[in-house]
């Protein structure tokens, strides 16, 4: 399978969650705060199954998804509650930090140095 198609998997997954928490969290007030949270967990396995640039891209879309569809004003970019603002940060570098500490999976470094071969 080619690098691009699997950080696509990985960049759907993430960017699916955080619909289905948009459209799951759309009528509870406070509880919307965990969903950014939520969606950078699993930019974890992302980044174990399909690569760090497929996490660190999964939460930057997740981010994106949960801004324009669960945090007013909805189906416009701009955040108006500053705690939300902060949340969807403090998720982000969250996320970002965890791609970038987590190991190479093995599995696949010994396919492409087989490749090569």
């Amino acid at each position: 399978m080619r690098i691009g198609l699997r950080c696509c998997f990985g960049i759907a997954l993430c960017a699916g969650l955080a619909v289905l928490l948009s459209v799951l969290l759309n009528d509870s007030g406070e509880i919307r705060l965990a969903a950014p949270f939520l969606c950078s967990l699993a930019a974890i396995p992302t980044s174990v199954y399909w690569g760090r640039l497929s996490g660190i891209m999964g939460s930057f879309a997740a981010s994106f998804t949960l801004a324009v569809l669960l945090f007013p004003p909805v189906g416009s970019i701009e955040v108006q509650d500053f705690s939300a603002r902060a949340i969807l940060l403090l998720s982000q570098l969250g996320a970002i930090g965890a791609a970038v500490i987590v190991p190479h999976h093995p599995g696949h470094q010994m396919t492409s140095r087989n490749r090569g071969r």
